[in-house]
Order: structure tokens, then sequence, then C-alpha cells
């Protein structure tokens, strides 16, 4: 995967072509792995009843999600009905004005979308992986999971019926599967990283600044984007510069509504 397919101003020694995103389903997995829906939600709050899908209608699975540019107006509208959930809202260190949607004692430290992904696929809920997304305050973090907990107002899935139930099923997933670096190197990524000697490390924190020590390897925090780098570099001669220039005045421009 070419990384300039997240970010087509993106340098890499990668073609420099621009490919079309692969858009993974989480109904798409191999359901190999998987746990009985009667063991997946023990510890969630969320009751046994109702888990035999035997005696159940098998749920609608939402219509083949391909390039959104390439889907007909239908699949659009489809698309845009799934729920959205960002990696923050799972975050620990987070307040719930910087984006957590759940209480502390569920959330985890560095959350990973692809982490929300791989929940997705054990609690068997329709899924669509967004790798090149990422939240206005969590920017730094890349990735987003749509969630078709509905399809044609008819719920998909025989226990989550809601986004909150939804969310805490993958809360109690996330807290089982904590983030290490490991995880960023089951990211996709270019060849010379995953195939080379490379080794992830921990994005050290801007003071101040809600973020994950561990991000995937197309964020712009890990490859050193100009617009990212002043945050942790700065050499003496730009910190001597930046203290000896003068305070610019701001000029203000009155306007008289005639």
């Amino acid at each position: 995967m070419d990384l300039a397919e997240f970010d087509p101003d993106l340098v890499t020694p990668v073609a420099p072509a621009k490919p079309k995103p692969q858009v993974v389903r989480s109904q798409d997995a191999d359901p190999a792995g998987q746990l009985p829906m009667a063991d997946m939600f023990k510890g969630m709050g969320l009751g046994a009843s109702g888990l035999d899908t035997a005696q159940r209608p098998a749920p609608k699975k939402p219509a083949n999600m391909k390039v959104y540019d390439s889907m007909s107006p239908e699949e659009k509208r489809e698309f845009k009905m799934m729920q959205i959930v960002y990696p923050c809202y799972f975050d620990q260190n987070r307040s719930v004005q910087e984006g957590r949607r759940l209480p502390v004692a569920r959330c985890v430290e560095n959350p990973l979308a692809k982490t929300i992904l791989d929940a997705c696929k054990v609690l068997r809920i329709p899924a669509v992986f967004e790798p090149e997304k990422s939240h206005p305050q969590d920017w730094g973090n890349p990735g987003r999971v749509r969630l078709g907990l509905k399809y044609e107002h008819e719920p998909t899935h025989p226990v989550l019926k809601s986004k909150k139930q939804a969310l805490v099923a993958i809360a109690e997933y996330m807290k089982s599967h904590p983030t290490t670096l490991k995880n960023v190197k089951d990211l996709p990524g270019p060849p010379e990283l995953m195939e080379g000697s490379w080794e992830a490390s921990e994005i050290p924190k801007v003071k101040g600044f809600r973020m994950n020590t561990v991000v995937p390897m197309h964020s712009t925090l890990t490859m050193k984007n100009p617009e990212t780098a002043g945050a942790y570099i700065r050499t003496p001669a730009e910190q001597q510069e930046k203290a000896s220039e003068p305070k610019r005045i701001k000029q203000k421009i009155q306007r008289i509504r005639a």
C-alpha cells in the first residue's frame, strides 16, 4: 500500500502514482478465530438474551462497499448512513470535549482504528475501514471505522441495537487487546519499512496537546511532516531568531458602513 494513498503531496520513495484506496469490510474476514456469540458479550453488561441466532431471521447485510467515487447514488446513500467511530472515542487521556465518548474506566491508552476494526470482526459487526480519515482533534492518529448497525431501518446485529452498545462492546475488546509498538507493524505500510529493519518507536508528546504516543505508519507525526516537525525539532539558532524577532503590531482596519 503506497503512502501516497493517504497524502498525495507526500514525497516517498514508492511510485508517485496514487492508487485507488482499498476498503476493508469486516464481514469479508475469515470467521475462523471468532468467539461464539454467547461468549463474546460476557462482562459487557449486555446480557445473553436473544443470542440464539438460529431462531432469528438472518440480518440483512449492507450492499457491497466499493471505492466511494465509483459508488452508485444508492450505495453512497447507504454508505453515509453508516455510523462513524474514531479512535479518540476510547482514549482515556481525553475529556468529553476532546472527543472521548465513554467513561474513563472503559477507555484505553493509544487507541488505534485498526483495533476497532479487529473488534468488529470478532463481534460480527458490519464495518468499513477508512485508513486516511482522521478526527479533527486527533489528526495525528489517522483511521476511522464505519459501522453498519442498521440497514433499511432494520438492525443488522442480533444483540447490538445501538451505537452506544457497540462502543461498549468494542471498548471491552480493546481492553483485552492493548496497543503496543508491534501493532504498528501489523498495519499496511511501504515495503521499505515493512520488509526492512525499521522498528516502530513512541512519539514524544507535545505539551498541552492530547495525542497518541503510538500511531500508524502513515501518520504525519511518524512521517516527520514539515507541519509537525517544528513541534519537536528546534535548533538553537531558530530559538534565538524567534526570541530576537520584534513583536509585530497587528493593523486594525475599521470599516464604516455607508
